[in-house]
């Protein structure tokens, strides 16, 4: 039972959370100090990290401080507005002006990708994994479970599961055996190096060059000799000419690749197009494969997985049958019209003539929150 107490009290801890009830007859309290302004909105006592008054989830008060424009960030995380913000490098993080900020794997305008442009909210990051690092009492915690071997006033939260004091290098909470402390340096989307070894997922990588091993980019990771896609090789990839673009969409000197993997018939040339699709001088693709009929001079994209050329239109790579492809149009949420059809995900969803465009518009938004409605 002292066991259960401890951890629950534990978890409590690391989650923010200052009280639990359950059934009135257990409560948990931890209780808090006088509270000490730190700016921005943000306050602290010895034990937790406020916002506006709400208690900052996994926020360490010891190390926290504010950086201004709603940034801040402890030893651990990098907060915005008192939402910690996912993958944000510790040691790089830095604000500029007006709402940006950025670190050494992107940019962020108001606590999110800039590419987002938009204010983050507790909804985006209800899906944050739970196996997270924090400080109880003087200890340091794992999922819950002490770290015995973690040396508290060196230890250092590093991007994804990476994390180091001054004697070892962790991963999930656990030893990474043989990793050097002083040389340790994590990247995104799991991979780390240090003077002698490359890491993915806390696995070593088999062949990777530290001395030479530079990230790219979704997955995709190269060394002076070799290129890598989820810490796994990519036979005769050649790293010097190697650029990743995005979605799994990678091109090399002479050829085309998805998903590590690559693409039958592309000769390296590659157009990203967005939404899937690209092109070289012969052939389009979408994700990977061949579109085989499709006029690579004339082929443009429209948005949501829609696209055109000279003589088809197509959704996701599939030709929609019998659309006009001079006069599709994208109308967002997955709807399409042209002259003869209206569309939802590339099917066609009345075989009416669309001639009113108000019409049309009405009848897609009552269908979307028709949607929103069953989906709440």
């Amino acid at each position: 039972m002292k066991k259960l107490f401890i951890t629950l009290a534990i978890l409590l801890a690391c989650a923010g959370i200052g009280e639990l009830n359950a059934g009135n007859n257990l409560v948990v309290s931890i209780l808090q100090s006088s509270q000490k302004p730190v700016g921005d909105g943000y306050t602290k006592d010895s034990q937790k990290v406020y916002f506006r008054g709400n208690v900052v989830q996994y926020a360490n008060p010891g190390s926290f401080r504010n950086l201004g424009n709603g940034y801040a960030k402890d030893n651990f995380a990098v907060f915005y507005n008192g939402v910690r913000i996912p993958g944000a490098s510790v040691d790089s993080f830095r604000v500029t002006q007006d709402g940006y900020a950025k670190d050494n794997i992107r940019t962020y305008y108001r606590g999110r990708d800039e590419k987002f442009k938009g204010e983050v909210t507790e909804d985006d990051y209800a899906q944050i994994s739970p196996e997270e690092y924090c400080i109880y009492e003087g200890k340091v915690y794992y999922n819950a479970v002490e770290m015995e071997d973690a040396d508290l006033d060196s230890f250092l939260v590093r991007d994804g599961q990476y994390a180091k004091d001054a004697t070892n290098v962790y991963y999930s909470g656990k030893v990474l055996p043989g990793a050097d402390s002083d040389s340790f340096e994590s990247f995104y989307e799991g991979y780390a190096k240090d003077a002698q070894k490359v890491y993915y997922n806390g696995q070593e990588v088999v062949n990777g060059l530290s001395d030479s091993f530079d990230y790219i980019n979704h997955g995709y990771a190269r060394d002076g000799e070799r290129v890598y896609y989820n810490g796994q090789e990519i036979v005769n990839a050649v790293p010097y000419s190697f650029e990743a673009t995005n979605d799994g969409h990678a091109k090399g000197s002479n050829r085309e690749y998805f998903e590590g993997q690559p693409v039958v018939g592309s000769t390296g040339s590659m157009e990203d197009l967005g939404d899937g699709y690209t092109r070289d001088e012969y052939k389009v693709f979408y994700n990977g494969n061949v579109l085989k009929d499709a006029l690579k001079g004339s082929f443009k994209t429209l948005g949501d997985g829609y696209a055109v050329d000279a003589m088809s239109a197509y959704y996701k790579g599939v030709e929609i049958e019998d659309a006009n492809p001079s006069m599709l149009e994208n109308l967002g949420n997955g709807y399409a019209k042209d002259n003869r059809n209206r569309y939802y995900m590339g099917k066609i969803e009345s075989e009416n003539d669309i001639d009113d465009d108000e019409s049309v518009s009405e009848t897609v938004n009552e269908a979307v929150k028709k949607d929103n409605k069953q989906n709440r």
